[in-house]
């Protein structure tokens, strides 16, 4: 909550009517947790936070991918604009939820 409270909504209400969405559609868990938002939401802090080249990577790839996901609506979709396998998509989502990305 704090994350979003931070956030300044440019785009104001349908901006975050939009991100609701897509995480509601995107985050396979009960709990939506601030791994789990885009970068330009979470707060400065955590992206100044120094990561290696592979978590930064990853985090790219995740957002990459949670994008991909809401302009779609599904998995299938999205891999396909991707250039992806459905299953690799899938694993990759099932993989951020049970191991998040360090922020």
């Amino acid at each position: 909550m704090d994350t979003l409270h931070q956030y300044p909504w440019p785009g104001n209400v349908r901006e975050l009517k939009n991100l609701m969405e897509n995480l509601v559609v995107s985050v396979p868990s009960l709990t939506i947790e601030p791994h789990h938002l885009p970068i330009h939401v979470q707060s400065r802090q955590d992206t100044k936070r120094a990561r290696s080249l592979k978590q930064r990577l990853d985090r790219f790839e995740q957002q990459v991918v949670m994008e991909a996901l809401s302009q779609h609506g599904s998995f299938r979709k999205a891999a396909e604009a991707l250039g992806v396998d459905h299953s690799t998509l899938v694993k990759k989502v099932k993989r951020w939820t049970e191991n998040p990305p360090i922020a």
